[in-house]
């Protein structure tokens, strides 16, 4: 089964685009590269790629990208625990 929210063209490289993007960028930059990077995938939910199917795929990039988000802003806050 083709995986399309991670296919094999990004797995095949030494480092992943989304680091190497990341390691460009400053903390807050990232943040707004991943929340521009959803708003782009659920905006354009069924339409790029139409039917249910082509949502789910976009959706599925944007669920993606915000599990990116989340590690990140985790990263970022540590294990602080002060909300």
């Amino acid at each position: 089964m083709d995986d399309k929210t991670n296919p094999n063209h990004y797995k095949d490289k030494p480092i992943q685009t989304i680091k190497a993007i990341q390691s460009q960028l400053t903390p807050d930059e990232f943040i707004g590269y991943l929340k521009g990077s959803m708003i782009k995938y659920v905006s354009r939910a069924g339409f790029k790629h139409p039917g249910y199917d082509g949502m789910r795929e976009d959706i599925s990039k944007a669920h993606q990208i915000s599990e990116f988000l989340l590690a990140h802003l985790t990263d970022l806050i540590g294990d602080r625990d002060d909300g």
